[in-house]
């Protein structure tokens, strides 16, 4: 099966209004990417958004969007 542009897909850190996944990744992947991107904060207690506050990794917003977008 030929992948499509709908099976190309990247991650939009929404709390911070950034792209968090430079490149494409499948719909599976994005959802891990997010997992393991909140996970590297857990230890440290929290996420510095780009305003400079502190918040709970847990609630970093994030969205899955098509890659061409």
């Amino acid at each position: 099966m030929k992948n499509t542009a709908q099976d190309k897909w990247k991650v939009i850190n929404e709390t911070d209004g950034i792209i968090a996944s430079p490149k494409a990744m499948t719909k599976k992947e994005a959802e891990t990417f997010i997992k393991k991107f909140a996970d590297r904060f857990k230890l440290q207690g929290y996420y510095l958004t780009s305003n400079n506050e502190r918040i709970n990794p847990d609630k970093i917003k994030f969205s899955i969007v098509p890659f061409d977008l």
